[in-house]
């Protein structure tokens, strides 16, 4: 009478064991699934890069591309150049922003519709005959139309340009006035195939 109890005990034991490395293995492969998935969500990873001719990445910007309100500044806009963007994008869009605590995300200039088939904007683009066709420069949080140059207050150490070109699947985006970095960066969100990002560092 003891034999068939051990064996019972025994079987049940097995498939416990069984059971419990099926349903490991299945949370093993659902994970598996969710990384892929979550990759596939994100901006595609290319040799999107993006560059200026006036400052390499996490150097000085020159002094001439300040605000006129610094010294030395001529609020003349950044060289920029891109290569190898996707195959599929249909048009470009570059923000700067400071990201420094004191300036509150401040967009030193934002620059949407830019054409599928440009590759750069040259020193000096904003406002003038230079920036591509078909492009449209947004205000600033200055509050003016175009580029803003660097303007930190005195003393508070250095601000972090960031310059971000993104690769766009849509032609055009809506968009006009004074528009924050989150409006904008919420206006983009969705339609970004790829994005390159250059940092600019400046204080006074």
């Amino acid at each position: 009478m003891k034999k068939p109890f051990v064996f019972t005990i025994s079987l049940m034991i097995l498939l416990t064991v069984f059971l419990g490395g099926c349903k490991s293995a299945q949370k093993s492969e659902k994970k598996k699934t969710v990384k892929k998935e979550e990759r596939k969500m994100t901006p595609v990873e290319s040799s999107f890069k993006l560059k200026s001719s006036a400052f390499e990445n996490n150097q000085t910007i020159p002094a001439k591309y300040a605000n006129t309100g610094v010294s030395g500044g001529e609020n003349i806009s950044v060289p920029l150049s891109w290569e190898n963007p996707p195959g599929d994008v249909k048009s470009f869009a570059v923000s700067i922003i400071d990201r420094h605590p004191i300036a509150d995300n401040w967009v030193h200039w934002l620059v949407i519709n830019i054409p599928a088939n440009t590759t750069s904007l040259p020193e000096g683009a904003s406002g003038s005959d230079k920036i591509p066709g078909g492009s449209l420069e947004l205000n600033n949080t200055f509050g003016f139309k175009g580029y803003g140059g660097p303007q930190p207050p005195p003393r508070s150490g250095a601000h972090n340009y960031e310059v971000t070109m993104y690769a766009l699947n849509t032609e055009g985006i809506s968009l006009t006035g004074e528009i924050s970095a989150s409006e904008f960066e919420s206006a983009v969100n969705g339609k970004v195939i790829a994005k390159a990002t250059l940092i600019g560092k400046f204080s006074r």
